[in-house]
Formats: structure tokens, C-alpha cells, sequence
């Protein structure tokens, strides 16, 4: 347990390039972030919250 603060420290850097990469990713023109989906969207766009309906892939060709 004495090293414990190297794993906080390894966690930290890990989570701040996470941000990092989502907040890059997320100013792409073509990309759309399926995770900010709520649950209303996800039972709308999808069959089973994986494969899109009509709808889903109407609203991907749209937005691309």
C-alpha cells in the first residue's frame, strides 16, 4: 500500500487524456457522439442499442 499514491497519480494522467481525446474527438465535423445519447434517443435510433433503426441511420446520413 505504500505505493499507492503511483496508481492515483497513473489513474489521473489516464482520465485527463481521456478528456483530452473526448473533447478532441468531439469538435470533428463528422463525428457523432453516440454516448451523449439519452435514453430516449437510444430506444428511437436502435433495435436492440446497437444496430440503428430507419431512424437512426437517417439521422447519421444527415448529420455526416
Amino acid at each position: 500500500m505504500k505505493n499507492i499514491h503511483i496508481l492515483k497519480i497513473y489513474i489521473n494522467i489516464i482520465i485527463q487524456k481521456k478528456i483530452l481525446l473526448i473533447n478532441f474527438i468531439l469538435k470533428l465535423p463528422h463525428v457523432i457522439e453516440l454516448t451523449l445519447w439519452d435514453n430516449d434517443c437510444i430506444i428511437k435510433y436502435t433495435i436492440d442499442n446497437m444496430h440503428l433503426t430507419y431512424q437512426g441511420s437517417e439521422y447519421i446520413y444527415i448529420i455526416k
